[in-house]
This record gives C-alpha cells, structure tokens and sequence, in this order.
C-alpha cells in the first residue's frame, strides 16, 4: 500500500506491550460481547489469539521501518507515553521532523481539541462511568492476566521489541 503513496509519511506509535496486548485484547472483548450477546467468551482464547496477532503485526511493523530509507516514505517513531503526556508537543515534534509547518491556528485547534477531550473524560470519571472505581485515571480496566496471558509469554512473544524501543 506505501508504494501507491509515495510521499505518505508514516508514524509508528509505541506501547508497552503489556499495555497495548491488554488493551487490545479487553477491545476484542468487547466486540465479542456485543456480537455474542449471552454466548460463552473464552478470554484465554482471546488472550492467546491477541497475542500472537500483536507478535506478528509488531514483526511486520519492525521489517518494514528497518527496510525504509530516507529517500522512501518518511518514517516516525512515536512513544505513546509522550503521546499522551504531550500531545501538542508531539506532533509538533514530528511536524518539524518531516518538514510540516505548524500554524498557530493549527495549535489552536489542537488545544481546542484536547482540552473539550480532557473535559468529557473528567465528566465519564465523575458520573462513575470508568470501568474499575478504583483506578480514577482509567476510563476502563484490563490486564493481560484476565485474558490468561503471562509475564513470560509476553516476554517470550515481544522481549525482542521491547529491548530495542524502549531502552
């Protein structure tokens, strides 16, 4: 698909894998439960399949990114901590990384944007509408250990990609 887009700039955001698989993983959940309606879910079944999934997209992602060379499609990388820490000041990061301007009206939009999202998510968290009561900053839970998914399957799967961009 990048070769019918040859001036397409792509950015690669990066999770914790164990974030990211949970998060994936309570996703298909819950489209499962949507579709399945009182139909048994086996969330090992989930957590296997995610899993594996994930191990292979993140192999894929990595052969391409190592293959590009400058003069092909712009390549980014992105940690999705500052991503969220910073999002004003991520993408601006990578606007002047690929040579983008970046207009005060479009930092304008962006503030308008991230602040309206910041107030629906304070207005979920006060109605009580976060999955888990205790965790005040998540508007739902998971982990990879309800989808029957250990430390060391993790490790096994995506060490190799947590070694490499996150240290």
């Amino acid at each position: 698909m990048v070769e019918g887009f040859d001036d397409a700039t792509v950015v690669w955001t990066h999770r914790e894998p164990e974030q990211a698989v949970g998060s994936l993983a309570s996703f298909i959940r819950a489209t499962q439960d949507m579709h399945e309606g009182s139909g048994t879910i086996m969330l090992d079944r989930i957590g296997k399949d995610v899993l594996s999934f994930a191990s292979e997209m993140i192999k894929r992602a990595d052969k391409f990114f190592d293959n590009r060379t400058k003069k092909q499609t712009p390549r980014c990388m992105v940690m999705y901590t500052e991503l969220i820490k910073d999002p004003i000041g991520t993408v601006k990061k990578l606007y002047k990384e690929v040579g983008y301007e970046f207009t005060a009206e479009y930092e304008e939009l962006l503030e308008v944007y991230v602040d309206k999202n910041n107030k629906e998510r304070e207005l979920l968290k006060a109605f009580g509408l976060n999955k888990d009561k205790n965790k005040k900053d998540n508007l739902h839970s998971y982990s990879m250990e309800e989808f029957g998914i250990t430390k060391e399957q993790l490790e096994g799967e995506l060490g190799w990609y947590r070694e490499k961009y996150f240290k």
